[in-house]
């Protein structure tokens, strides 16, 4: 999936269909949960690092609104990638494990 980031379209103002050529070098909240087929509170939650597990998603703010640099999303999604393979659930020493 490395450097991968599926067609974006926008709801309103300057329309990327699908198909287009040109790409918007920056996305929109609702163009980066489109992009991750997740709700927009939940990009949030990313931008404000409150998903466990993962890094903050880096963003810029213009007075209320977040943003987020195309290249930026396609890092953050490798770093994150990578580092999945690493989170394990350990199993704790203090309880034993039940015969099932």
């Amino acid at each position: 999936m490395s450097g991968y980031l599926p067609p974006i379209r926008q709801e309103a103002g300057n329309k990327l269909s699908a198909g287009s050529e040109r790409e918007s070098a920056i996305l929109t909240v609702t163009e980066v949960a489109s992009a991750l087929r997740c709700s927009k509170a939940h990009v949030h939650n990313l931008i404000n690092g409150k998903v466990h597990g993962t890094s903050p998603l880096p963003s810029l703010r213009l007075g209320r609104r977040r943003i987020v640099r195309r290249e930026s999303l396609l890092d953050w999604i490798e770093r994150n990638e990578q580092s999945a393979g690493y989170a394990m659930i350990r199993s704790s020493p203090d309880v034993d494990p039940v015969d099932a």
